[in-house]
């Protein structure tokens, strides 16, 4: 048993070895975000699978996002939160965007223009889908 331990230590150690898994990681996090859109885009019945992809994708978030502020004073300021979100929000919203307006172009003859279309439309481009009303035809 304390073989088994000290053979794990000594790989901890190592630093290219800590990089090889990390890179893992990433390439886990990679694979998980390319199933998750293929199902929301092309809205395959894969929903099992792409259910475990969003778990593989929070857990290995996570996972890094925690890795790399392990060592960093962060400060809990609502100043400091705010700037972070904005940040990432900043990075990823372009592509979000891109995608919504992708998904209404490509189910456009499945769509009926009404009031509640054009508030959905609203809802989804300023990403409030939590506290629309029609929770139920988001899903």
């Amino acid at each position: 048993m304390e073989n088994q331990i000290c053979v794990v230590v000594n790989i901890l150690k190592d630093n290219k070895s800590k990089l090889n898994r990390l890179f893992f990681i990433g390439f886990i996090k990679y694979i998980s975000m390319l199933m998750i859109i293929r199902v929301h885009i092309y809205n395959f019945n894969e929903r099992v699978y792409a259910r475990r992809a969003c778990e593989f994708l929070f857990v290995s978030s996570g996972f890094l996002v925690g890795y790399n502020y392990i060592n960093k004073n962060v400060p809990d300021t609502f100043e400091y939160s705010f700037k972070y979100y904005y940040k990432h929000l900043k990075d990823c919203y372009p592509l979000y965007l891109i995608n919504f307006i992708y998904g209404v172009f490509s189910n456009r003859k499945y769509i009926k223009f009404s009031l509640t279309t054009i508030e959905l439309i609203i809802i989804n481009i300023f990403m409030l889908q939590i506290w629309s009303r029609h929770r139920n035809l988001l899903s």
